[in-house]
Parts: C-alpha cells; sequence; structure tokens
C-alpha cells in the first residue's frame, strides 16, 4: 500500500464470478485479470517485447513484478515498451471503426496480419519498420507512406517474377 504506483499498490490479480460465461459456460467462475494474464500469456507465447500504447506505462512495474516472481515457471522473459499512437492523414486507423464501416471484410486480430490487407498494409509495415515508435502523438502525412508504394510494389513484382511465373512457364 506505500507505493506511490496506484497499480502495485493492492493489485487484484483474479476476479471471482459466479455467471455463465459466453465461451466456457459454468467450467469457471475465476478469471485471470489482464495485468496478470498479460505477461504470463507473452512469455508462454515466447514475445520477447510487448509493444502496448502509453496508457499502460503505469503497469508496467506490475507487468516486470508478475515476469520475475514467475520467471522459473516461464519459458520467456519478456519486456513491455509503450509507445504512443501514429495517427495518418486522410485515413482511419481503428480496427473498430473499420469494422463499422466495413462489416463484410474480415479485419485480421493481430497486427502482424495487417500483411495480408495488401499494398497499403505492407506500406504501413515498412514505415513502421524504418520509423522508430515515438514517445509523443505522431501524424503522419499519407503521401508520405504513399511514396514508399512503388518500393512495394516494386518487390512484389520481382517475388513473382522469381516464385510464380516459372511455375506458369513449365506447365504443360
Amino acid at each position: 500500500m506505500a507505493s506511490p504506483n496506484i497499480v502495485m499498490r493492492d493489485p487484484t490479480m483474479y476476479r471471482i464470478l459466479y455467471k455463465e460465461h459466453w465461451r466456457t459456460g459454468k467450467k469457471w467462475c475465476i478469471y485471470p485479470m489482464y495485468d496478470f494474464a498479460h505477461p504470463i500469456g507473452d512469455a508462454l507465447e515466447g514475445i520477447s517485447h510487448s509493444l502496448c500504447s502509453l496508457e499502460y506505462e503505469i503497469h508496467r512495474p506490475l507487468y516486470d513484478w508478475v515476469v520475475e516472481h514467475s520467471q522459473s515457471m516461464l519459458p520467456a522473459r519478456p519486456r513491455q515498451i509503450e509507445f504512443a499512437r501514429l495517427n495518418m492523414t486522410r485515413t482511419v486507423m481503428s480496427k473498430r471503426k473499420l469494422r463499422a464501416l466495413y462489416p463484410q471484410i474480415e479485419m485480421p486480430d493481430e497486427t502482424e496480419d495487417l500483411t495480408k490487407l495488401g499494398k497499403y498494409g505492407r506500406m504501413a509495415m515498412n514505415y513502421l519498420k524504418e520509423n522508430e515508435p515515438a514517445r509523443y502523438k505522431t501524424l503522419m502525412r499519407f503521401g508520405k507512406m504513399y511514396e514508399k508504394m512503388s518500393a512495394v510494389e516494386e518487390e512484389a513484382n520481382q517475388l513473382y517474377l522469381i516464385n510464380v511465373l516459372p511455375h506458369i512457364n513449365n506447365k504443360p
């Protein structure tokens, strides 16, 4: 209770709820809280760096505490790193808002699945690889990312020429 960080004063690790769960039914009545489950899940999945938005910065001491006190049972020791939101002009970046606008399109669940969204997803991933996550809110011009499109398209064309075209030409 003496910690200056309110999250560390008396952290809640589990909640008990005697109600039917939408997925598990009445099999369980005890559920781990996010702050407890997050670092354990990351360690079990072999994640080395958990990237979170800045509002989770106050939760990092608890993340580190759970990892430290569970490390003998966990295969990896992940780190939590916080960064600011990346906004882009003339675009919608929120999956929740995109789902509302385009309910017929299946949205990826994980950030690395952005590459499945086509060339714009690949452009965003290339931009993020070239520019480190910021500690302040960033507003990027869409045109800056669009300039990278020619390089992405050229790479895609080369992959097509190397991997697909020889198989098409060799068919009887």
